[in-house]
Parts: C-alpha cells; structure tokens; sequence
C-alpha cells in the first residue's frame, strides 16, 4: 500500500474548499447585479488569472491535471468574489451621483416557497410574485434593478428612472438601489 503524502487532501478539507468556491462565485455572482460592468469582461480577466495562478502552483498540484483545475477554478472563484467585493465596499462616495436610466421593460417573476410535509420531506408551496425592471443608462449599459409592488404598478416601458451611481474602487460604476 502506498504511503499517503502529508499533503493529501482529506474529504473533510474537500468540503471545506468546496464550499469556498461556492461562496466566491455566489458572491461574485450577487455583486456583479450592483456594478455596471460586463460579467464576461471580470470572469476572462479573473479566469486568466486563475489559470496562470494555477500553472504557478504547479508544485502544489503536483503536475496533476485534475488538481490544476481545481486550483484554477478555486483562483478565479477567489479573484472575481475579491473584484466585485473591493470594487464595491470600497467605493468613492464623493462620486455619488444620479443618472437617469430608461425602463426598456417591466416584468415580473413567480416564485415559491418552500413548504414542509414532514420530516425529511419538503415540496412546493404557496406561490409569489417578484417584481423587476431592465433598465438602460445614457451609456449603453444595462442593469437589472428589483422593485416593490408600487414601483411596479406606476413604472413601464420607456420610462425614465433615477439611480444613484458611484465610481467603484477599480473603477466600475456602481449603482446603489
């Protein structure tokens, strides 16, 4: 029998990277609704990055081709999560300002919730209604913005929003709903 090297992984330690790729990419993903960037231009730039970082760590990986994935994959997770998150948190507010923004459609999304039969044992439950509107600014680009019930009844297409924009730290405008 092989003798196990002492950086072997446990399934414990699987888990645990796991779960921090998952909450990477959540967070990049939720993030990425708030800043008015393209989400293909940060995941290219964070993927090449998370492939070089990888072919860094070659002998972590031990040249292994599956860990090298992993290791990439794990990078880019890290890399966009600490993009959308820095360019956000740590954004200029002197630069607060509002820009009017087109409605180019009002829609709205039908949910539900979760409802438990018993132990061990959940199915669909009641229904609900989550309100959008997709909107474009005077620069081309668009965003995804939530809205409440009463924002939803009184806006529609073609209408005219204001939203606060700010500069992000890198950059990127950041709209604050």
């Amino acid at each position: 029998m092989a003798k196990k090297s002492k950086t072997d992984f446990s399934p414990l330690k699987w888990v645990g990277l796991l779960t921090l790729v998952l909450v990477c990419y959540g967070a990049a993903f939720s993030l990425s609704a708030h800043t008015l960037i393209a989400r293909a231009t940060v995941s290219a730039a964070c993927g090449g990055a998370g492939i070089i970082t990888a072919l860094l760590l070659r002998r972590l990986t031990r040249g292994s081709v599956w860990r090298m994935i992993c290791a990439a994959v794990t990078a880019t997770g890290l890399y966009m999560a600490a993009f959308y998150l820095i360019n956000y948190c740590a954004a200029d507010d002197s630069t607060l300002h509002t820009e009017e923004a087109v409605v180019e459609r009002v829609y709205s999304e039908t949910r539900y919730h979760t409802k438990r039969v018993s132990r061990k044992v959940y199915t669909r439950g009641a229904p609900y209604k989550v309100y959008f509107a997709d909107v474009r600014f005077a620069t081309g680009q668009t965003a995804k913005i939530s809205l409440d019930l009463k924002k939803f009844r009184r806006t529609a297409a073609g209408d005219t929003m204001e939203l606060r924009v700010e500069r992000g730290a890198f950059g990127a405008p950041v709209v604050r709903f």
